[in-house]
């Protein structure tokens, strides 16, 4: 039971010859707003929160959202198109 668990959560022996672009990845997208965010409020000087705060805040928000994002990916990135190799085509 255990093992099928830990298959399903780190989704092992996944197909991974279905890959898509880097900028279709939502985890991407969501890591670069969290990072505007903690740019922009370091920016906006009237917050009543010191930037140790807003560091702090964004670490706790960008691991929650990764996590969840992991449980909802199936399919790996690419930085470039082109064959993905299986290991077994020498």
């Amino acid at each position: 039971m255990w093992l099928r668990i830990i298959k399903e959560i780190f989704d092992v022996g996944h197909d991974i010859t279905q890959h898509k672009r880097w900028y279709t990845s939502k985890t991407i997208w969501f890591n670069v707003l969290v990072l505007c965010f903690d740019v922009l409020a370091k920016l906006w000087h009237e917050l009543p929160v010191t930037g140790e705060e807003i560091d702090a805040l964004a670490l706790g928000l960008a691991a929650c959202g990764n996590i969840l994002l992991r449980f909802r990916t199936r399919r790996p990135v690419v930085l470039r198109a082109g064959r993905v190799s299986t290991g077994g085509d020498r």
